[in-house]
Formats: structure tokens, sequence, C-alpha cells
């Protein structure tokens, strides 16, 4: 079971809590590992798509685990 978490981080305690590397989820989405390690720290989320077949490979809804705005922080000027 899920701890109830949200966030980005939420996805690496999922990957790991079923035992699979960046490397093997990347393999199975198609996708590059470094991709996976920016979606986890933050930095990046996937696409609708990748969205999707994130829910289908965890089997729970998956969006508010990349609820974090898009794009770059601003600087206050």
């Amino acid at each position: 079971m899920l701890a109830v978490m949200q966030g980005p981080k939420q996805l690496e305690t999922w990957r790991t809590g079923q035992k699979m590397t960046r490397r093997v989820l990347a393999d199975q989405l198609g996708i590059h590992e470094l991709t996976v390690f920016r979606w986890e720290r933050g930095i990046r989320r996937p696409g609708q798509s990748l969205m999707e077949r994130i829910r289908d490979l965890a089997g729970v809804p998956v969006e508010s685990w990349f609820n974090a705005p898009r794009g770059r922080k601003r600087r206050a000027a």
C-alpha cells in the first residue's frame, strides 16, 4: 500500500517499493533514465500520455505526484 504523500518524491517511493531501478522504469516507458531522475526531483514532470502510462503501471492515480507548476521559478526583481 502506498503512503499518503504528494509530490514527485512519491514516484521514487513507489518505484523503490517495487524494487525497480530508474533504468527499468525508463525502459518500460521508453524514455531515458535521466528523465525519471528529473521527475523524482521535481525538475520536470511528465506529459499527459506518460502520466497515464505511469498510472497504468502503478495502478493508482498519479496526477498529484506531479502537481508542481512547470517551468522555472522567477527571481524577484
